[in-house]
This record gives structure tokens, C-alpha cells and sequence, in this order.
């Protein structure tokens, strides 16, 4: 799903989150949103699903400007995220979990479709366990599923690594490339910056609600004012 930013701005009081933002990315693949903390990428993911509106500027999915749509209409134009804060439904089953955004959008609740985003995510065994019951890794990838389970061409993923072991985050890191693979498009949010190197095809640097730097894993690594921001390096 193509995303086209134009002169986005969101204020929280005094503080603009995201200050006259504005960038383009093609379909497919990962982009990857790193910077530092209140660079502005959680509040830039609210916007791109509505959750959060923009006090000026525009947003674009698939040309389609979502910018006072509202978060359902999003939705059923084929967007699906995480949340940086773990949400589940612990009183829940995995399999219901899952079901539920199906069940939202119309697409129909059947169990042999849930089971087969829980296989695609590596835990159909654990179908009829309530999430609640769960290590936080495996809740973890009950969240990822039950995105998945709304078929997005657009998934928005906020820190999905944060709490994860080194061999579960890379095992989430190359299951996210393996989506991307199938013809969505993630949008990575994620403070292991080699994480999102590694899997991403284009990277936004944000800082201070701003782009510092927009290119391949490979330019904005070798960019001078990311590598001022990270390293303090001088020029």
C-alpha cells in the first residue's frame, strides 16, 4: 500500500509530536521508523490509522486521503497495527483473540481461517489457551496474529521486539521480512536499530517530530546528520 505524508503536524499542547512531516514510500517491502524517544513515530503510526488525528496536513494510503476518516473506515481499507503497550484479550482464547477483528470487519469467523494465521505465526498449539495465560513472548504473537488476521495491505507495528529475547526478536524480525514477502507493507516502529536495518528496504529517520534522514538501510547508516544524532560524531 503506497503512503504519501504531506505536511503532517500533530501539537499536544505546546509540544508538536510531529512537526510539518512529509514523506512517500511505495508500496511493499519493510520502512522502517527509528529515532530517539519523542522523535514522534507512535504518534506518526496514530496518525497513519486514524486513531490520532492531524491538526494540519494530509495523509494518503493507496491515494486514498484518510486524513479525518476515522479509524474503522482505516481499517477496512485494508490497515491493521500493534500497539507499543502489550494489548490482548487475557479472558480470551488465542483462537477468539484472533477471530474478533474478523469478526469486526465482516470477513467471516471461522475457526479453519484463525488456526491458519496462528500457524503463519508459529502458535496454533496454543489455540484454545487463554491469552492471558501466556509468556509475553508468545502474547506477543498473538497480537501479530490477530492483526494478520484482518488480511491488512498495510501493518503498522510499534515496537513488536520490546520484552522479546534475542532468538524470539530474530525470529520476529525475519517473520516480518517473510510478510513483507507475501505482498504486505510493515511499517516497522523499533528501538533495535539493527533489527530494522536488517529487514527494512527504506528507513525514516525521525527526530523531533521532523525527517532527519530518508534512504536505504545502507545511506541513512552513512548519513552524516544520523550519525551526529546517534554517534556524536562531528563533521
Amino acid at each position: 500500500m503506497d503512503i504519501e505524508v504531506t505536511r503532517a503536524t500533530m501539537r499536544f499542547g505546546g509540544v508538536r509530536a510531529v512537526d510539518d512531516l512529509s514523506f512517500r514510500y511505495a508500496a511493499g517491502g519493510v520502512l522502517g521508523l527509528i529515532g530517539p524517544n519523542g522523535a514522534g513515530k507512535t504518534t506518526l503510526l496514530n496518525a497513519l490509522s486514524d486513531v490520532s488525528r492531524l491538526d494540519s496536513g494530509r495523509i494518503r494510503l493507496r491515494g486514498n486521503d484518510i486524513t479525518r476518516l476515522g479509524p474503522e473506515k482505516v481499517a477496512r481499507l485494508g490497515v491493521a497495527r500493534t500497539f507499543q503497550n502489550l494489548q490482548v484479550f487475557g479472558s480470551l482464547s488465542v483462537l477468539d483473540n484472533v477471530l474478533v477483528p474478523r469478526w469486526a470487519l465482516g470477513k467471516g469467523a471461522d475457526r479453519a481461517a484463525g488456526l491458519a494465521v496462528l500457524d503463519r505465526v508459529g502458535i496454533a498449539e496454543h489455540a484454545d489457551r487463554l491469552a492471558g495465560t501466556l509468556a509475553y513472548g508468545l502474547q506477543r504473537r498473538v497480537e501479530l496474529a490477530r492483526a494478520l488476521a484482518a488480511e491488512p495491505e498495510l501493518l503498522l507495528l510499534d515496537e513488536p521486539l520490546a520484552g522479546l529475547s534475542r532468538v524470539e526478536g530474530n525470529r520476529a524480525a525475519e517473520l516480518f521480512a517473510d510478510l513483507a514477502d507475501d505482498g504486505i507493507t510493515v511499517v516497522l516502529v523499533e528501538h533495535d536499530v539493527s533489527s530494522v536495518l536488517a529487514v527494512s528496504r527504506h528507513v525514516v529517520v525521525l527526530d523531533r517530530g521532523t525527517v532527519l534522514a530518508s534512504g536505504t538501510p545502507d545511506e541513512v547508516v552513512a548519513d552524516h546528520a544520523v550519525r551526529r544524532a546517534y554517534l556524536g560524531e562531528e563533521d
